[in-house]
């Protein structure tokens, strides 16, 4: 038992008046510390001289009735000590949280008058007397201003509250698990719970209070010192859903309970939803009789595992369900997780329309049938490659094969894919897909052979023909036949390289096979000025047809006074790919010039011999440095050379015949690059620009005839421009 407070002064209670006759006091008291209120005590001091009946009550600071009583005080003066009455005994005990403040009214002559609990609502209260000492406060003076009050009270422990695991968790139940302590007070236990976190929060929204409510006290657990189990089964829950759960606790009937941890369990789906039926596929036609194999995809709705499987047929109107090893007309489960079931041959029967499906089950429970498939029971063509085979040495072989239909079927389209070994001995490797050698493609034919175009001689080696044949209704197994793949690549061809002085050129001939595989072959010619470190294409020399089995090319741009060497090869286009020879064996030709040469690079018929003479007393050019690039194409080759001695740089070139002359003024106009050599070596690309002529007049017509071929030197003088550091393009 403790006290709180003192005993108050006047100055703490409400005093009516020391000559009323019904003198009504007040003391507003502070709980230091929670507590259950097992006994009130008031005690009043001043004369009476006769008993006098007297009552009170107690109530809290919003006016809530908490307990009250009557007494009668004897007679007696103030020299004996005041009288006091007390009402004891209160059942059960009331919880005063720490802090909580109480107030005890007291009042003499209840029939004069009553105390109201607030404001004067018009309820009085008092109660029957209880057992009390029969004097209390002794030795204690107090004046007929004065009133006492006495509070005995249990200070409160807080139950120890634990949540625990729900248990039995079903598709709809669960057990929710938690335990009290009371710790020696009376206390009362419930569960919070809600699909989210913040409901199962002790007066959040949206929570459900099992066992009790947010304003009630719950389930008692007593008043012992020991944890208590309160097990609560929860029922009519949704399957597959996360619920959380608290558990909570008090010792009055306030709303501030001890809380345990919050919890969550989900509960179980509920059984499987339909499976997804796979092969064969909804209004396909399948070789059923030759054991084809049934598939679906379980979709187990929460459920991981399928744990057994019903599979079903229709066949005229009629279902029956499959056991293992026969048909039966009961709906039958198979205990098994696998998705794929594959019958004997006997078990179908070709020709026959049929409908199926499947159903699963769980742990959870039993789900539903797909929808029904259709399927034609008919056999699949069957296909036999017969070619290509043994060793094969083009790169478009043959394929042919042979194939079967059931009556009246036909072969619609067909479909070849080559393969080479690495390529169907990788792993994962599934016929018709993948990189391959070849792939003819869908097919619409129905024809028995095929080419196979452009196979690689890279590919050299063990290979297989893939081949696949379709009907009106349904598709045949992948058939393969192995070959060897042994494709060459066109001859080499033989070269000549020959100086032609009357042109200032080498002419190239190359000899080789006139066709690779039914194909036309061609010739390519590559020069080298660096004895064979590097090499570049002859211009115009790319692309030389071989349909008569040579394929000759003149090269006017050798370097003058040098030697060149030259290789040729031979290549095929079969099917997009290119096939290569060997090179031939390199040859060489020499330049040997006693003129001076003018060559337009894109017209060898303007090829011609000159004279050149400048106007100053040197009569031949200044030595350049020269590059010579591939000069395919219409690039030329570059000169690195500063410009021309002399004071105007212009050059005097000189013809030899009608012939020359009416071409170089030809050029000169369409304001051509040339290439200029001479018997010292130099080789210049130059631009030439007709500026002046001299000579008689006849020696100065544009177009001479026929009959003065022989005629003297025809002289013109021309600017001389040297094409600098950049590469000339020119249009053919």
């Amino acid at each position: 038992m403790a006290t709180f407070g003192t005993t108050p002064t006047a100055s703490a209670y409400y005093d009516a008046g020391s000559n009323t006759e019904n003198q009504i006091g007040t003391a507003l008291l502070t709980m230091p510390q929670a507590g259950y209120i097992t006994q009130v005590a008031f005690f009043a001091g001043g004369y009476y001289g006769s008993n006098v009946l007297a009552a009170g009550c107690v109530w809290d600071g919003s006016g809530n009735f908490l307990c009250g009583g009557q007494v009668t005080l004897p007679a007696g003066t103030l020299s004996v000590g005041g009288q006091s009455w007390n009402y004891a005994g209160i059942s059960p005990a009331f919880y005063v949280a720490a802090g909580a403040s109480i107030r005890i009214g007291f009042w003499r002559d209840p029939s004069k008058g009553a105390v109201w609990s607030a404001g004067g609502s018009g309820n009085s209260y008092y109660g029957t007397v209880q057992s009390a000492p029969a004097s209390f406060g002794a030795g204690t003076l107090l004046s007929s201003d004065q009133i006492g009050a006495y509070i005995a009270y249990t200070p409160a422990s807080a139950p120890t509250v634990v949540t625990d695991a729900a248990s039995s968790i079903a598709t709809a139940s669960a057990v929710l698990n938690g335990t009290v302590n009371p710790n020696g007070v009376q206390t009362w236990g419930m569960y919070v719970w809600g699909t989210t976190a913040a409901e199962a929060v002790n007066g959040a929204t949206g929570a459900s209070y099992l066992g009790g409510s947010a304003s009630a006290a719950g389930t008692s657990v007593g008043s012992g010192s020991s944890a208590i189990a309160m097990p609560l089964t929860l029922s009519g829950l949704t399957s597959g859903t996360t619920y959380y759960f608290g558990t909570y606790a008090n010792q009055t009937s306030d709303t501030n309970p001890t809380a345990g941890s919050v919890l969550s369990f989900t509960t179980l789906a509920a059984g499987p939803l339909a499976p997804t039926l796979l092969t064969p596929a909804n209004g396909t036609y399948a070789d059923l009789a030759a054991g084809y194999a049934f598939t679906w995809q379980y979709n187990g709705n929460g459920n991981p595992t399928q744990t057994a499987y019903a599979f079903r047929r229709n066949l005229s109107g009629t279902y029956s369900w499959w056991t293992g090893s026969a048909w039966t007309a009961s709906e039958t489960f198979i205990t098994s997780s696998a998705q794929s079931l594959t019958f004997a041959s006997s078990e179908w029967t070709d020709g026959n329309l049929y409908t199926w499906s499947v159903n699963t089950k769980s742990s959870s429970g039993t789900g539903t049938y797909a929808t029904d498939f259709t399927v034609n029971a008919q056999a699949a063509p069957t296909v036999t490659v017969s070619a290509p085979t043994g060793t094969i040495t083009i790169p478009n072989p043959a394929i042919t094969w042979s194939n079967s239909f059931p009556s009246p079927l036909v072969q619609v389209s067909y479909r070849a894919v080559i393969y080479s070994a690495a390529q169907y001995g990788a792993g994962g490797f599934s016929p018709g897909a993948g990189p391959s050698l070849f792939d003819s493609g869908v097919v619409a034919s129905a024809a028995l052979t095929a080419t196979a175009s452009g196979l690689p001689s890279a590919a050299n080696g063990t290979c297989r023909t893939y081949m696949q044949i379709t009907d009106a209704n349904q598709s045949s197994a992948w058939a393969y036949l192995a070959f060897t793949l042994s494709v060459a690549v066109p001859a080499t061809p033989t070269l000549t390289a020959a100086w032609v002085s009357n042109t200032a050129s080498v002419l190239l001939t190359a000899t080789g096979v006139t066709s690779f595989d039914s194909n036309p072959t061609f010739a390519s010619f590559y020069s080298s000025d660096n004895s064979g470190a590097t090499w570049q294409l002859v211009r115009n020399g790319s692309a030389v047809s071989l349909s008569t089995g040579t394929a000759t090319l003149t090269d006017f741009e050798t370097p003058a006074m040098a030697t060149r060497e030259y290789r040729a090869y031979v290549y095929a286009s079969v099917s997009g790919t290119v096939y290569t020879s060997l090179p031939s064996t390199p040859e060489s030709a020499t330049s040997v010039l006693t003129d001076w040469w003018l060559k337009n690079p894109l017209n060898s018929s303007q090829n011609m011999t000159v004279m050149v003479s400048a106007d100053f007393a040197t009569a031949q050019l200044e030595q350049s440095s020269v590059n010579y690039p591939a000069g395919t194409g219409s690039i030329l080759p570059t000169v690195q050379f500063g410009g021309i001695s002399g004071e105007d740089g212009s050059i005097t070139v000189t013809t030899t015949t009608p012939t020359a002359y009416s071409s170089l003024m030809t050029i000169c106009q369409a304001q051509a690059v040339l290439l200029m050599q001479n018997p010292f070596g130099d080789n210049r690309y130059i631009r030439l620009a007709l500026t002046t002529t001299s000579g008689s007049t006849a020696q100065q017509q544009s177009t001479l005839s026929a009959s003065s071929a022989a005629s003297p030197f025809r002289v013109v003088v021309i600017s001389y421009v040297e094409v600098g550091l950049f590469a000339v393009p020119i249009v053919p």
